[in-house]
């Protein structure tokens, strides 16, 4: 079971905090280019990603996961095209 609480989100006991979920929500709502470890998570990079997490994302990784493939759009994550793509507005559909 995944929810909302306090600004983060929580899944299967693992709590994101909300300044990781206000970076997502931001890139997605606004197009902000985010930050190098939301990047490779959205771009499915999950090597860069563990390589860029600190300890706190990397513990909760998997509801990070959990959350963009619950709440984002399909074309906004999934590659590093389609990053690209819904930073410059657009999206690439595939």
């Amino acid at each position: 079971m995944s929810m909302m609480m306090d600004g983060g989100f929580e899944f299967r006991g693992m709590v994101v905090r909300p300044s990781t979920i206000r970076a997502i929500d931001l890139y997605l709502a606004g197009h902000v280019p985010p930050g190098p470890f939301i990047s490779a998570v959205l771009s499915n990079d999950l090597a860069e990603a563990c390589g860029r997490a600190d300890g706190e994302n990397m513990r909760s990784l998997p509801a990070i996961i959990a959350y963009v493939t619950g709440y984002a759009p399909f074309e906004s994550w999934g590659s590093g095209e389609k990053v690209r793509a819904w930073l410059s507005g657009g999206w690439v559909s595939r």
